[in-house]
């Protein structure tokens, strides 16, 4: 009986630890976070675009409006 135990602890520290299961739940977690670290960098990323094009769309219609009023005096004379 003991030579059973001695052989099973042998067997068990001898041999290579385990390869990680792609299925298994903490994998799965990993993979989550980094598609959601992706999707919240590209929803950042998407805004600052679009604050971009908004600041950059006033800023030239202002300057639009002032042109175009020019142009319009011109006109007149």
């Amino acid at each position: 009986m003991r030579t059973r135990n001695a052989n099973a602890i042998l067997e068990f520290t001898n041999s290579p630890p385990p390869q990680p299961n792609p299925f298994s739940p903490t994998f799965t977690m990993k993979r989550n976070i980094v598609i959601f670290l992706i999707i919240l960098i590209l929803f950042i990323l998407i805004g600052a675009i679009a604050y971009a094009l908004y600041y950059l769309q006033t800023r030239m219609s202002v300057a639009n409006g002032t042109s175009s009023s020019v142009s319009e005096m011109t006109e007149d004379v």
